[in-house]
Protein backbone atom coordinates (compact mmCIF):
# COMPACT_ATOMS: atom_id res chain seq x y z
CA UNK A 1 0.00 0.00 0.00
CA UNK A 2 1.26 3.47 -0.89
CA UNK A 3 0.26 6.53 1.15
CA UNK A 4 0.62 10.01 -0.32
CA UNK A 5 2.05 13.08 1.45
CA UNK A 6 -1.42 13.94 2.83
CA UNK A 7 -1.95 10.52 4.41
CA UNK A 8 -4.39 9.20 1.79
CA UNK A 9 -4.03 5.65 0.50
CA UNK A 10 -3.26 5.66 -3.21
CA UNK A 11 -5.42 3.00 -4.84
CA UNK A 12 -4.40 0.75 -7.69
CA UNK A 13 -6.26 0.95 -11.00
CA UNK A 14 -8.17 -2.28 -10.36
CA UNK A 15 -9.53 -1.01 -7.04
CA UNK A 16 -10.43 2.35 -8.59
CA UNK A 17 -12.36 0.65 -11.39
CA UNK A 18 -14.07 -1.61 -8.83
CA UNK A 19 -15.30 1.49 -6.97
CA UNK A 20 -16.55 2.99 -10.23
CA UNK A 21 -18.42 -0.21 -11.04
CA UNK A 22 -19.82 -0.50 -7.53
CA UNK A 23 -21.35 2.98 -7.76
CA UNK A 24 -22.37 2.85 -11.44
CA UNK A 25 -25.89 4.13 -11.91
CA UNK A 26 -25.09 6.98 -9.56
CA UNK A 27 -23.90 10.48 -10.25
CA UNK A 28 -20.43 11.42 -11.39
CA UNK A 29 -18.99 14.63 -12.74
CA UNK A 30 -17.52 15.15 -16.18
CA UNK A 31 -15.01 17.94 -16.68
CA UNK A 32 -14.44 19.47 -20.09
CA UNK A 33 -13.42 22.71 -21.75
CA UNK A 34 -16.12 24.99 -23.18
CA UNK A 35 -15.01 28.21 -24.87
CA UNK A 36 -11.52 27.80 -23.34
CA UNK A 37 -12.94 27.58 -19.79
CA UNK A 38 -13.12 24.47 -17.58
CA UNK A 39 -16.64 23.26 -16.79
CA UNK A 40 -17.75 20.42 -14.52
CA UNK A 41 -21.19 18.87 -15.12
CA UNK A 42 -23.04 16.17 -13.17
CA UNK A 43 -24.13 13.05 -15.08
CA UNK A 44 -25.65 9.69 -14.30
CA UNK A 45 -23.20 7.07 -15.47
CA UNK A 46 -22.81 3.39 -16.14
CA UNK A 47 -19.87 1.18 -17.03
CA UNK A 48 -19.80 -0.83 -20.22
CA UNK A 49 -16.85 -3.10 -20.58
CA UNK A 50 -13.98 -0.71 -19.85
CA UNK A 51 -15.78 2.54 -20.66
CA UNK A 52 -17.68 5.08 -18.59
CA UNK A 53 -20.97 5.87 -20.33
CA UNK A 54 -23.48 8.66 -19.88
CA UNK A 55 -26.30 10.18 -21.92
CA UNK A 56 -26.42 13.72 -23.19
CA UNK A 57 -28.58 15.97 -25.29
CA UNK A 58 -26.95 17.81 -28.17
CA UNK A 59 -24.63 20.34 -26.56
CA UNK A 60 -21.19 20.73 -25.01
CA UNK A 61 -20.74 17.13 -23.84
CA UNK A 62 -21.81 15.78 -27.22
CA UNK A 63 -19.53 18.23 -29.03
CA UNK A 64 -16.63 17.09 -26.85
CA UNK A 65 -17.33 13.48 -27.87
CA UNK A 66 -17.72 14.31 -31.55
CA UNK A 67 -14.40 16.15 -31.45
CA UNK A 68 -12.69 13.30 -29.54
CA UNK A 69 -11.67 15.62 -26.71
CA UNK A 70 -9.87 14.60 -23.57
CA UNK A 71 -12.17 14.90 -20.56
CA UNK A 72 -12.04 14.20 -16.85
CA UNK A 73 -14.59 12.14 -14.95
CA UNK A 74 -14.79 12.00 -11.16
CA UNK A 75 -16.80 10.01 -8.63
CA UNK A 76 -16.44 9.97 -4.87
CA UNK A 77 -18.18 8.49 -1.90
CA UNK A 78 -18.16 7.50 1.73
CA UNK A 79 -18.00 3.97 3.13
CA UNK A 80 -19.87 4.58 6.40
CA UNK A 81 -19.30 1.05 7.70
CA UNK A 82 -15.50 1.46 7.62
CA UNK A 83 -15.40 5.28 8.11
CA UNK A 84 -13.57 5.80 4.81
CA UNK A 85 -13.95 8.34 2.03
CA UNK A 86 -12.73 7.74 -1.51
CA UNK A 87 -12.37 9.56 -4.79
CA UNK A 88 -11.70 8.26 -8.31
CA UNK A 89 -10.50 10.48 -11.15
CA UNK A 90 -10.49 9.24 -14.75
CA UNK A 91 -8.95 11.12 -17.64
CA UNK A 92 -9.50 9.92 -21.16
CA UNK A 93 -10.85 10.34 -24.63
CA UNK A 94 -14.57 11.08 -25.05
CA UNK A 95 -16.29 9.53 -28.06
CA UNK A 96 -19.84 9.07 -29.24
CA UNK A 97 -21.15 5.51 -28.96
CA UNK A 98 -22.21 3.99 -32.25
CA UNK A 99 -25.37 1.98 -32.85
CA UNK A 100 -23.45 -1.34 -32.81
CA UNK A 101 -21.86 -0.50 -29.46
CA UNK A 102 -25.26 0.36 -27.97
CA UNK A 103 -26.85 -2.86 -29.22
CA UNK A 104 -23.91 -4.96 -28.00
CA UNK A 105 -23.93 -3.46 -24.51
CA UNK A 106 -27.71 -2.84 -24.13
CA UNK A 107 -26.90 0.62 -22.79
CA UNK A 108 -29.90 2.21 -24.44
CA UNK A 109 -32.08 0.28 -21.98
CA UNK A 110 -29.89 0.12 -18.89
CA UNK A 111 -28.62 3.67 -18.34
CA UNK A 112 -30.64 5.32 -15.59
CA UNK A 113 -30.95 9.10 -15.68
CA UNK A 114 -32.66 11.48 -13.27
CA UNK A 115 -33.13 14.48 -15.55
CA UNK A 116 -36.44 14.75 -17.45
CA UNK A 117 -34.84 14.77 -20.91
CA UNK A 118 -31.37 13.21 -20.75
CA UNK A 119 -30.89 13.27 -24.51
CA UNK A 120 -30.28 10.39 -26.85
CA UNK A 121 -26.51 10.57 -27.35
CA UNK A 122 -24.45 8.01 -25.45
CA UNK A 123 -20.98 9.26 -24.65
CA UNK A 124 -18.10 6.94 -23.85
CA UNK A 125 -15.07 7.94 -21.80
CA UNK A 126 -12.06 5.70 -22.22
CA UNK A 127 -10.24 5.40 -18.88
CA UNK A 128 -6.72 6.18 -20.10
CA UNK A 129 -5.45 7.55 -16.78
CA UNK A 130 -7.11 6.40 -13.55
CA UNK A 131 -6.10 7.72 -10.14
CA UNK A 132 -7.82 7.21 -6.83
CA UNK A 133 -7.39 7.93 -3.15
CA UNK A 134 -9.01 6.58 0.01
CA UNK A 135 -8.67 8.05 3.48
CA UNK A 136 -9.98 7.51 6.99
CA UNK A 137 -12.65 9.70 8.50
CA UNK A 138 -13.00 10.47 12.20
CA UNK A 139 -15.53 7.85 13.37
CA UNK A 140 -17.44 10.39 15.46
CA UNK A 141 -17.89 12.65 12.39
CA UNK A 142 -19.02 10.11 9.76
CA UNK A 143 -22.76 10.84 10.02
CA UNK A 144 -22.17 14.59 9.89
CA UNK A 145 -19.85 14.23 6.90
CA UNK A 146 -22.35 12.02 5.05
CA UNK A 147 -25.02 14.66 5.64
CA UNK A 148 -22.76 17.40 4.27
CA UNK A 149 -21.57 15.23 1.35
CA UNK A 150 -25.11 14.42 0.22
CA UNK A 151 -26.45 18.00 0.18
Amino acid sequence: MWVDQDGAEVLQRTEALRLLALHAGGIGRVGLIINKLPVILPVNYALAEDYIVFRSATGAKTRAALENQLVAFEVDGIDTHHALAWSVLVRGLATLAGKAELEHSHLADDLLTVVPDPGFHHILVRPDVVTARRFSLPKDKVEELVSIWSR
